[in-house]
């Protein structure tokens, strides 16, 4: 079991690392993972379809994999960071059974109702593991760990120390780079460009929208530990 976390606390890193830079990977499954047999480091590989969250186009484009990794949504040519979760619980499930979920859930892809009980084949899975992989593969996404961080302290069992990456925003193509825990987007109404700026410690962002559907304080987003918030401000 210590090689199987051993692999997860180094694929739930990677995945934060991708997450916190905007880009889900799409595809994750055991193919993908190269272990090297001297060192144990784990890599990720294959980021052909991988896409910036922030920034995907509109398309008919569904990225599927046989065995049970991809997330259900996807078939729906939806994908988000949640579904890298589901990748990430099936690829445990994976580690502790020897057996591709996709048999072991009727249903699957269309209609999963109940994610698979690794303990049906290993008997041996502690409660936790099985815990956290029925969570990050519930058929719901919002169900789902927020953050492969949260499932990996879920699956250690206590507090995870991950290195921050510096926030970014992305705005009509651009990319500010924010130095705060605190972000307030609005309206610009005296320019058609897109003001950005500090005050009182807060990252403030002018967005021009001629049609006045963003509100002059339109939103908040704030970090709370390492997760972050959105309030509707509608000023």
């Amino acid at each position: 079991m210590d090689a199987v976390i051993d692999i997860m606390k180094q694929l739930c890193d990677a995945v934060s690392f991708m997450h916190r830079n905007n880009v889900i990977h799409r595809d994750i499954k055991p193919k993908n993972i190269l272990v090297e047999r001297k060192s144990s480091i784990v890599k990720l590989i294959d980021f052909g379809t991988s896409r910036y969250y922030y920034d995907q186009p509109m398309s008919n484009e569904a990225v599927i994999s046989p065995g049970g990794y991809t997330a259900p949504e996807q078939r729906r040519f939806l994908s988000s960071p949640q579904s890298d979760i589901w990748s990430l619980g099936a690829v445990l499930y994976f580690l502790v059974t020897g057996r591709d979920p996709e048999y072991d859930m009727p249903g699957y892809p269309d209609n999963v109702v109940v994610p698979p009980d690794p303990r049906k084949y290993n008997e041996d899975v502690d409660e936790r593991v099985v815990k956290v992989i029925r969570r990050a593969m519930d058929p719901v996404m919002s169900n789902r760990y927020l953050t492969a961080s949260d499932m990996l302290r879920d699956l250690l069992g206590g507090e995870v120390k991950i290195a921050e990456t510096p926030v970014s925003l992305v705005i009509k193509g651009v990319k500010y780079d924010v130095n705060s825990d605190v972000i307030i987007l609005g309206r610009n109404d005296t320019s058609d460009a897109t003001e950005f700026y500090y005050r009182g410690g807060e990252a403030m962002v002018e967005i021009y929208d001629e049609n006045k559907f963003i509100s002059k304080r339109h939103c908040m987003i704030f970090r709370r530990g390492d997760k972050w918030f959105l309030k509707d401000l509608a000023v």
